[in-house]
Protein backbone atom coordinates (compact mmCIF):
# COMPACT_ATOMS: atom_id res chain seq x y z
CA UNK A 1 0.00 0.00 0.00
CA UNK A 2 1.37 3.41 -0.94
CA UNK A 3 1.19 5.86 1.93
CA UNK A 4 0.94 9.55 1.23
CA UNK A 5 3.39 11.95 2.84
CA UNK A 6 6.49 11.28 4.86
CA UNK A 7 6.76 8.53 7.44
CA UNK A 8 6.37 9.51 11.08
CA UNK A 9 10.03 10.04 12.01
CA UNK A 10 11.98 12.20 14.43
CA UNK A 11 13.55 14.46 11.81
CA UNK A 12 13.98 15.07 8.12
CA UNK A 13 15.99 17.33 5.86
CA UNK A 14 15.07 19.45 2.84
CA UNK A 15 17.73 19.90 0.16
CA UNK A 16 17.77 22.17 -2.88
CA UNK A 17 19.89 21.67 -5.98
CA UNK A 18 22.42 24.49 -6.39
CA UNK A 19 23.40 24.90 -10.05
CA UNK A 20 26.37 27.14 -9.14
CA UNK A 21 28.26 24.43 -7.21
CA UNK A 22 26.72 21.98 -8.58
CA UNK A 23 25.33 20.00 -5.72
CA UNK A 24 22.67 19.76 -3.05
CA UNK A 25 22.48 22.37 -0.27
CA UNK A 26 20.16 22.97 2.66
CA UNK A 27 18.30 26.22 1.86
CA UNK A 28 18.28 28.98 4.50
CA UNK A 29 14.51 29.34 4.07
CA UNK A 30 11.89 27.17 2.44
CA UNK A 31 11.83 28.04 -1.27
CA UNK A 32 8.64 28.57 -3.28
CA UNK A 33 6.53 25.80 -4.74
CA UNK A 34 8.58 25.14 -7.87
CA UNK A 35 12.19 24.24 -7.15
CA UNK A 36 14.39 21.19 -7.63
CA UNK A 37 14.44 19.41 -4.30
CA UNK A 38 14.65 16.10 -2.53
CA UNK A 39 13.22 15.59 0.94
CA UNK A 40 14.87 12.80 2.95
CA UNK A 41 13.44 11.09 6.00
CA UNK A 42 15.94 9.02 7.96
CA UNK A 43 14.78 6.78 10.84
CA UNK A 44 16.05 7.90 14.25
CA UNK A 45 16.98 4.31 15.15
CA UNK A 46 19.51 4.21 12.31
CA UNK A 47 22.48 4.76 14.64
CA UNK A 48 21.65 1.62 16.66
CA UNK A 49 20.97 -0.74 13.76
CA UNK A 50 23.00 -2.27 10.96
CA UNK A 51 20.37 -1.51 8.28
CA UNK A 52 18.49 1.65 7.36
CA UNK A 53 15.79 2.57 4.87
CA UNK A 54 15.77 6.22 3.79
CA UNK A 55 12.53 7.67 2.36
CA UNK A 56 13.14 10.22 -0.43
CA UNK A 57 10.52 12.48 -1.99
CA UNK A 58 11.86 13.93 -5.26
CA UNK A 59 10.17 17.05 -6.66
CA UNK A 60 8.92 17.27 -10.26
CA UNK A 61 11.81 18.00 -12.60
CA UNK A 62 14.38 15.90 -10.73
CA UNK A 63 13.71 12.20 -11.44
CA UNK A 64 10.59 12.78 -13.53
CA UNK A 65 9.77 16.00 -15.37
CA UNK A 66 6.02 15.65 -14.75
CA UNK A 67 5.53 14.51 -11.17
CA UNK A 68 6.87 13.77 -7.71
CA UNK A 69 8.63 10.46 -7.09
CA UNK A 70 9.01 8.49 -3.88
CA UNK A 71 12.09 6.28 -3.68
CA UNK A 72 13.36 4.16 -0.78
CA UNK A 73 17.12 3.69 -0.41
CA UNK A 74 18.59 0.86 1.66
CA UNK A 75 21.92 1.12 3.47
CA UNK A 76 24.03 -1.34 5.50
CA UNK A 77 26.32 -0.34 8.33
CA UNK A 78 29.81 -1.80 7.90
CA UNK A 79 32.93 -1.45 10.01
CA UNK A 80 34.15 1.52 7.93
CA UNK A 81 30.75 3.29 7.62
CA UNK A 82 27.47 3.10 5.73
CA UNK A 83 27.23 1.45 2.30
CA UNK A 84 24.43 1.89 -0.24
CA UNK A 85 22.71 -1.50 -0.65
CA UNK A 86 19.44 -1.14 -2.56
CA UNK A 87 16.95 1.19 -4.20
CA UNK A 88 13.22 0.70 -4.70
CA UNK A 89 11.59 1.30 -8.04
CA UNK A 90 10.33 4.86 -8.45
CA UNK A 91 6.85 5.15 -6.98
CA UNK A 92 4.57 7.79 -8.47
CA UNK A 93 3.05 10.29 -6.03
CA UNK A 94 -0.72 10.23 -6.51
Amino acid sequence: MLRRGLPDLDWNILLQFDHTQPGWVSPESVPGKHFDSVRLAIPSRTQRHRKAAVHALWSPGTLDPKGKKIVFYGFRKLEDGWKFAARSKDLAER
